[in-house]
């Protein structure tokens, strides 16, 4: 007789948007299972001691990998930093530092802007203490050219700068999405897809 398992379900965002980012096992399985310890626990804020339990690691390594699982865990969350489908923050308090990772989703972004205007129901979400100090890592827009495009030359630097004035980061990070997805990686196809949100108010149809 088999036992009845709970169903845990994932945000559609996390397939719609962030997994066509990533091009490293290591970093799927770091960002699935963020989204599984999230929807499981119905916290969107994941700690890293919650990632480093032995069934987490084992399963992120494989079996047979000559990289120490703990050290793979962290490469694939690095990356996944650095494209954006992973936020990393930084809780302290009274001398003790906790880290949290969680979904790149546009839910969870706003959630941190409010919580660094210090809106209370934002720190209760991320299970933010009283009095305590909050530093969210996110990758510059070079950083994310670099990964998703290719090496960054002064004058790509200079439109990108331009673009920043001009865009919210968001709606960059996305049209470099799409430009991958699409394998046109090129500035003048990020560019135009920019503009076409311009006119019809961001990547869904929505101004932020």
């Amino acid at each position: 007789m088999t036992t009845a398992r709970e169903a845990v379900l994932i945000d559609e965002e996390l397939f719609r948007a962030l997994l066509p980012r990533i091009r490293d096992l290591a970093q799927l399985k770091a960002v699935l299972y963020v989204a599984y310890v999230a929807a499981r626990d119905s916290a969107p804020a994941v700690p890293m001691t919650a990632l480093l339990a032995p069934d987490i690691l084992r399963d992120i390594a494989g079996p047979g990998s000559p990289e120490p699982a703990e050290e793979r865990l962290k490469a694939g969350l690095d990356r996944a930093v650095a494209d954006g489908t992973l936020l990393r923050l930084v809780r302290r308090k009274a001398g003790r530092a906790d880290v949290v990772f969680m979904l790149g989703t546009e839910e969870n972004e706003t959630s941190v802007k409010l919580l660094m205007r210090g809106d209370d129901a934002a720190a209760a979400s991320l299970d933010v203490e009283d009095e305590s100090e909050v530093t969210v890592f996110r990758p510059n827009i070079f950083g994310l050219y670099e990964h998703a495009i290719g090496p960054l030359t002064p004058l790509m630097a200079e439109r990108l700068r331009d673009a920043e004035r001009s865009y919210p980061r968001l709606w960059i990070a996305r049209a470099l999405d799409e430009a991958v997805h699409y394998n046109r990686r090129n500035w003048r196809y990020i560019e135009a897809i920019l503009a076409r949100w311009e006119e019809t108010g961001g990547p869904d149809g929505i101004s932020e």
